[in-house]
């Protein structure tokens, strides 16, 4: 993660933003452990 991140700052990246499925909450826990926030929150509805 630190190698992506400095490799972003080196091109002018000024933000980074992940996605994770709501189920994988290793994911969201090691990108939150990396300084990442929750920022905003996806719902959906299967239409069958």
């Amino acid at each position: 993660m630190r190698a992506a991140e400095s490799e972003s700052r080196a091109r002018g990246v000024r933000r980074m933003v992940l996605d994770a499925w709501a189920t994988n909450e290793g994911a969201q826990h090691f990108f939150q452990a990396e300084g990442f926030v929750p920022f905003n929150i996806v719902l959906e509805k299967a239409l069958e």
